[in-house]
């Protein structure tokens, strides 16, 4: 059973390398047995899956990881963490701003009209075949900027939008809903897919991917209980790990 943590303490910095790696040091050195949440306003090596980089746009986004100790989820079934929080991230952001077509998109970003809105990196610890502890790093464009080269598929969950979103209140309404997903008593995983499907960005339609140096035109089918991703093409469906095939877009 997961062990709800009985408080949290929040960080709110003007600037740091990166929030994720700050806070794995200060885990890795403290081991607290409560919630910790980092916030910065600028990030100068922030980045994402894959060690790939992340563009802080500073006061009109919010950049944070958290820290949830106390956990049990089964190893048997290690994308439900993924699950978990993407869910939650979409959920958190929804109850600020009315955005219908906000979208997962395989394996670890939120698009919007086909712009990268915000993205998630997560980093596990496992012990006795349990995932014990997880810090949880997120990156949301909020309000419209001027993009720097290179970034033409940037995004912000404001745009076009009257409303606007106050970055304390997202910070704490991505921490509240990811408390509650993570510490549920018990999930039904099958549900939490569906879930997932149902926002998974570009499903059923057809789409162009790199695998092993080759093109692929494939069909979005939905991702499976172990993360992968199922595309038809070839008159069947097939299964690809994160890292194998790459989104051409």
């Amino acid at each position: 059973m997961n062990a709800h943590p009985s408080h949290k303490v929040f960080y709110s910095l003007d600037s740091a390398s990166s929030t994720q790696d700050l806070l794995r040091e200060y885990v890795q050195s403290q081991r607290p047995d409560f919630i910790i949440v980092i916030r910065a306003e600028h990030q100068t090596r922030g980045r994402g899956q894959g060690d790939r980089s992340w563009h802080s746009f500073g006061r009109k986004a919010l950049q944070q990881s958290a820290y949830f100790p106390g956990l049990r989820h089964s190893t048997q079934s290690p994308f439900i963490i993924h699950l978990l929080v993407s869910i939650s991230l979409v959920r958190a952001i929804k109850r600020l701003v009315d955005l219908p077509d906000l979208r997962i998109k395989w394996p670890n970003d939120l698009y919007l009209q086909d712009k990268k809105v915000a993205g998630i990196l997560l980093h596990n610890s496992i012990r006795d075949h349990h995932i014990t502890d997880t810090i949880v790093g997120v990156g949301v464009n909020l309000a419209p900027s001027k993009l720097p080269d290179g970034l033409d598929r940037a995004g912000f969950v404001t745009a076009g939008q009257s409303q606007m979103i106050d970055v304390d209140q997202l910070s704490a309404a991505i921490v509240n809903e990811l408390e509650a997903m993570l510490y549920a008593i018990s999930h039904d995983t099958e549900h939490l897919q569906e879930q997932y499907n149902e926002l998974l960005y570009k499903r059923g339609e057809e789409q162009t991917f790199s695998y092993e140096g080759k093109d692929i035109n494939a069909t979005v089918v939905k991702v499976d209980a172990k993360g992968r991703l199922i595309l038809h093409h070839d008159d069947q469906d097939n299964h690809y790990h994160y890292g194998h095939i790459t989104w051409d877009l």
